[in-house]
C-alpha cells in the first residue's frame, strides 16, 4: 500500500537501520531492502552490506515469508512480537536509534482472504509480493459476499472476515493466548458492548448490543453478522452493515488502541536525527491518534536534559516536524488496482537535526574558520588601496610617522594640531606626537578618515585646541623661523 510514497519518505540507504513494525507478508520490508541496496550514500560507493532491517509481526502466518526474506537478505531479521513492545525489542538487539520506522496498521489482505489455519506453512503468497495487503478481490471473494461459504470453514480461519462463516476468534496471535471475540462478547455487559460499538462509529449501537446479548452465545462470524443484519437490514450501499461491528470487536480483542498509543509514544524517541516515522491508517480510529500525536510532537519546544553533559547533542532534544500537512492518499491507479486502498491515509513525522548540526554531506560547515586577511594588509590599520602616496608628509598628526623626517619648512600645520612644533605655553603638557607608530617606515599608510596630505596655501581653518595659542598662530610660520 502506497509503496512509492513509503520509499520516498524513508529514503533507504546503505548502512541505515530500519524497522517494519507490521511485516505482514514482507512486501514493504523487501522493497526497503532493495531500495537501500540500489541507492548510494550521498554519492559514495554503495555499502555491500546494504541496510539492516528488523521486522515485527504477531501473526504466526508471517513466518514463512520472513524465513524466505532472511535467506535472501543478510541484513534482515524478524521477531514475532507486538509493536507495542518496541522499546524492549530494540534494547534486546542493541539498536538505540533508527533511520526509519514504518507502521502499516490494520489487517493485511492475506489475513482477510486466506481462511487457512494460522499454523499452516503453506499459506499462499500475495499475487504481487512488492505490495503486501493490496491484492484486489478475486471472483470467489465477491461471490462469498452473496453466499455463505461451505461448512468446513466453520472449523478454519480466525473470523476476521464476515464473507465466510468462520470461528469467532479475531486474534492476531491465536497461539499467544488471550480472549477470543466469542469469549469477549459473552463476558461484556450489554451496555459495554453498546459503548464499544458506539466508539467505532456505529449509530445504532444500543439496538445491536441488545440483539447480540439476546443471541448469546455467538460462536461464528455468521452468528455475529446475523445479529447485526437483524437490526440494520441487508447491504444497501458500499459498506456491509456488519463492517463497523466487526472492526470494533477486532480492535477490542487485540487491544489495538492501547498498542497504537504505546508505539506512538516510543517510536519517535527511537528515531535518529533526520529519521522518519511513516504511518498508514485505514479508518478514523487509527488515523486520529496518529494525527494528534504528530501535532503534539511538532508543537513541543526543545528541552534541556542535562546542562552538565559533555556531549552537546545529548543536552538539547531535537524537535520534530510533520512532513504531511494533509494525509497522503493513493492515486486513482492504485485505487482501481486495489479496492481496499481507497481508505488508506499516510502521515510522516521526522526528527530534526539538533540545532547547529548539518547534514553529513557538509561536515563542519557551521564551524568553518574565518578567511585570513590578505598578506598585503597584514598588520596594517587600513587596507592597502588607501595608503598615502609617496609624497612628503605634512606636519599634521594624521600623516606623521615614527620614521618620518622633520616636515618641510613651508608645510602647513592646522592651528591647534597635535603635531604643531611651536613653543608650548607655560604649564602646557607636551603632546604624544613623537611616540613611535607601529606602521612600517616605508610607504606609511594613511589613517582612516584622514584627508589627503594638504599643500601649502590650501589649509582649511580648524577650530583651536583647548590650549589656545596667540592670535598670530593662525598664519603659517615665516621662512627661517626657529622651531
Amino acid at each position: 500500500m502506497l509503496l512509492e510514497r513509503v520509499l520516498h519518505h524513508l529514503a533507504p540507504r546503505p548502512g541505515g537501520r530500519y524497522l517494519d513494525a507490521t511485516f505482514g507478508r514482507g512486501g514493504h520490508s523487501e522493497a526497503i531492502l532493495a531500495a537501500a541496496a540500489a541507492n548510494t550514500a550521498r554519492g559514495s560507493e554503495p555499502d555491500p552490506r546494504g541496510a539492516a532491517l528488523l521486522a515485527l509481526d504477531r501473526d504466526p502466518a508471517a513466518l514463512p515469508a520472513a524465513a524466505a526474506l532472511a535467506e535472501a537478505h543478510p541484513g534482515f531479521r524478524f521477531q514475532r512480537r507486538d509493536f507495542a513492545d518496541l522499546d524492549a525489542v530494540l534494547d534486546e538487539i542493541g539498536w538505540a536509534r533508527l533511520d526509519g520506522i514504518l507502521l502499516d496498521l490494520g489487517l493485511s489482505s492475506p489475513q482477510l482472504d486466506d481462511p487457512a489455519p494460522p499454523d499452516s506453512a503453506t499459506a499462499p503468497e500475495p499475487a504481487d509480493p512488492s505490495e503486501p495487503g493490496t491484492r484486489p478481490a478475486t471472483g470467489s471473494e465477491r461471490a462469498a459476499d452473496r453466499e455463505p461459504a461451505a461448512a468446513p470453514d466453520r472449523e478454519r480461519g480466525r473470523g476476521f472476515s464476515f464473507r465466510r462463516d468462520e470461528p469467532l476468534d479475531m486474534r492476531f496471535d491465536p497461539e499467544g493466548g488471550g480472549e477470543t471475540a466469542a469469549q469477549l462478547l459473552d463476558r461484556l455487559e450489554e451496555r459495554e458492548i453498546a459503548d464499544l460499538l458506539h466508539a467505532a462509529g456505529e449509530r445504532r449501537s444500543r439496538a445491536i448490543a441488545r440483539r447480540i446479548a439476546s443471541r448469546r452465545p455467538l460462536r461464528t462470524t455468521g452468528d455475529l453478522r446475523a445479529a447485526v443484519i437483524a437490526v440494520l437490514g441487508p447491504k444497501r450501499g458500499r459498506l456491509d452493515p456488519a463492517t463497523r461491528t466487526f472492526l470494533a470487536v477486532r480492535r477490542a480483542v487485540n487491544r489495538e488502541a492501547e498498542a497504537l498509543a504505546a508505539v506512538l509514544a516510543a517510536a519517535p524517541k527511537r528515531l535518529a536525527p533526520g529519521g522518519t516515522l511513516v504511518v498508514i491508517a485505514y479508518h478514523s480510529d487509527e488515523d486520529r491518534p496518529v494525527k494528534h500525536r504528530f501535532r503534539e510532537l511538532a508543537a513541543a519546544a526543545p528541552r534541556t536534559a542535562d546542562p552538565a553533559a559533555a556531549d552537546p547533542a545529548a543536552v538539547t532534544e531535537p524537535e520534530y516536524e510533520v512532513l504531511t500537512r494533509r494525509p497522503e492518499r493513493p492515486d486513482a491507479e492504485e485505487r482501481d488496482h486495489n479496492r481496499r486502498a481507497r481508505s488508506a491515509r499516510l502521515r510522516v513525522l521526522r526528527r530534526r537535526l539538533p540545532d547547529g548540526a548539518v547534514p553529513p554531506a557538509t561536515p563542519g560547515a557551521t564551524a568553518s574558520a574565518p578567511d585570513p586577511a590578505p598578506p598585503a594588509t597584514s598588520g596594517a590599520t587600513v587596507p592597502a588601496p588607501n595608503a598615502a602616496p609617496p609624497a612628503t608628509p605634512t606636519g599634521s598628526a594624521a600623516t606623521t610617522t615614527s620614521g618620518a623626517t622633520a616636515p618641510a619648512p613651508n608645510a602647513a600645520t592646522p592651528t591647534g594640531s597635535a603635531a604643531s612644533r611651536r613653543p608650548l605655553p607655560a604649564g602646557a603638557a607636551p603632546t604624544n606626537s613623537e611616540e613611535p607608530a607601529p606602521t612600517p617606515e616605508a610607504a606609511p599608510p594613511a589613517t582612516p578618515g584622514a584627508a589627503a596630505p594638504s599643500t601649502p596655501r590650501a589649509v582649511e581653518p580648524v577650530e583651536p585646541a583647548k590650549a589656545a595659542p596667540t592670535p598670530g598662530d593662525a598664519a603659517p610660520p615665516a621662512p627661517g623661523e626657529t622651531r
